[in-house]
């Protein structure tokens, strides 16, 4: 696993606590859902251009 693809699952357990602490928090869990759907988006993101990056270094071979 690369550090690209342990940052990216690092960001998105932390986004992942923070929706669900937002959920949790009702006295004001805008802020934690906010900042934990950014953080999932993040890592997706990341994912999508990892994963794109791997299949263009497999076909170069």
């Amino acid at each position: 696993m690369n550090l690209i693809a342990l940052s990216a699952l690092l960001v998105g357990a932390l986004g992942l606590g923070m929706l669900i602490g937002g959920i949790v928090l009702m006295r004001s869990p805008a802020v934690f859902i906010v900042a934990g759907m950014g953080f999932l988006s993040w890592t997706y993101v990341v994912s999508r251009a990892t994963d794109r990056r791997q299949r263009r270094q497999m076909v170069r071979g």
